[in-house]
């Protein structure tokens, strides 16, 4: 049975889903407006990490600044440059962004969005090892450059091969795929058959029919929309009802006509049940060795700052180096914190089966937010940048003095270790 036989037999039978949300045009809607209203934010945490960083906090700017930049590059490749259209739990979808209208192959976009959610959870991986590294008694800081370009650039190789042996598995045959991805979720959207028809417009001109049967693949394009010129100034459209009527030469009515050409169907990742349980335990192996890495930097921050103190030189500095790993500690887990729920979600999907197409969008809606949440986070905690934002509204003290109040000379206040100790 072919996806058309299917879709006209089969699935006339399911209950379909009626919910905005369930299509791909909800999806992207959704997340393009988002992506108005969040933009700005990231601009702004942007501008107060680079310009308004205090002379105290210089040591700081580079790492805060490295982890905004990916939080916020992946907020915007999943609501406006990728926008998944997921199908959990299936390892299938199709993207509806930018990019895909741009015509960049879903496998490129696959990979993009994965390295750069993988170098995102190493940036914050970057900037405990930062906090760690200015505690002055720390024995196990990372002193020399050669080791943490050898440290960093084992991570990254790893990050490279996962990335790239994902695409093992690719199954040649997508229409097959999608068949036995039909026996798991009988009743998909209809967005699952309708990528078929994910099109885009181009004039033609045919002489004869033998030109029109040079622009048309009889084979792959079984249901697509063709519009003569006649019909277009009626205002009327003709859709062959199969296969002989669009490769019939009575098709051709004027020398003109609009053909509309598929663009990128639904990709089918894997649809070996081996190889999906295989990347589920590597993915998950990975992550544990992300959180190992940052516990391990968080615990020695906790031991070096409360218990084993003799390394400092005075309580204030102590008292500063504490507020900072604070500070740290609510950035990353904050927006760590709001991903779980899609996370889970995802993961449930998967393990069990279940299937909910406006659950999946929600999801990813929801983790596209997670680089907002971590902008705002940023911008409230640390004071420069929160009295910078308040005297935007004159709320705080004018431009002027915040200018000024950026200059201090913090010698003697410094958290990091090239002016606590010799």
């Amino acid at each position: 049975m072919s996806i058309h036989e299917y879709y006209t037999t089969n699935y006339t039978k399911c209950q379909k889903c009626d919910n905005f949300l369930c299509t791909w045009q909800g999806l992207a809607f959704t997340s393009h407006s988002i992506t108005v209203v969040v933009l700005p934010f990231h601009l702004l945490g942007g501008y107060c990490i680079l310009f308004k960083t205090p002379v105290y906090m210089t040591f700081y700017r580079w790492p805060l600044f490295n982890l905004h930049f990916w939080s916020s590059l992946v907020d915007i490749l999943l609501s406006v440059l990728i926008t998944p259209y997921l199908i959990f739990p299936a390892v299938a979808g199709f993207p509806v962004g930018l990019l895909h209208f741009l015509g960049v192959p879903i496998p490129v976009q696959i990979w993009l969005s994965i390295m750069s959610i993988y170098v995102m959870i190493m940036s914050m991986t970057i900037l405990l090892e930062n906090r760690h590294n200015s505690i002055p008694s720390n024995r196990f800081r990372i002193s020399r450059k050669c080791t943490k370009i050898l440290y960093y650039s084992f991570r990254i190789i790893l990050a490279l091969f996962y990335s790239l042996a994902i695409f093992l598995f690719i199954p040649e045959d997508q229409k097959m795929a999608m068949m036995e991805i039909l026996k798991d979720i009988p009743c998909p959207t209809e967005d699952f058959f309708k990528t078929q028809n994910f099109l885009k417009i181009q004039k033609v001109k045919c002489r004869s029919s033998k030109d029109l049967l040079n622009h048309i693949n009889c084979n792959s394009v079984p249901n697509a929309l063709y519009r003569t010129e006649s019909a277009k100034e009626k205002g009327e459209t003709a859709y062959p009802d199969d296969k002989a009527s669009v490769c019939g030469h009575n098709v051709l009515q004027t020398p003109y006509f609009f053909k509309i050409q598929k663009a990128d169907e639904l990709f089918v990742l894997c649809i070996d049940d081996n190889y999906i349980t295989f990347l589920a335990l590597i993915t998950a192996l990975g992550v544990l060795f992300e959180i190992c890495q940052m516990l391990f930097f968080m615990f020695c921050c906790l031991y070096y700052l409360f218990l084993s103190i003799h390394g400092f030189t005075s309580k204030k500095t102590r008292k500063l180096q504490i507020a900072f790993f604070g500070s740290i500690i609510l950035q990353v887990s904050i927006p760590v914190m709001f991903l779980m729920p899609s996370f889970v979600f995802m993961v449930f999907s998967v393990v069990t089966g279940y299937y909910n197409q406006a659950l999946t969008n929600f999801a990813v809606l929801h983790a596209s937010l997670h680089g907002f949440l971590s902008t705002i986070v940023v911008l409230i905690i640390h004071k420069p940048y929160r009295n910078f934002i308040l005297s935007i509204f004159g709320k705080s003290k004018n431009l002027e003095s915040l200018k000024k109040s950026t200059m201090w000379d913090t010698r003697r206040m410094s958290v990091f270790p090239t002016n606590v100790t010799n």
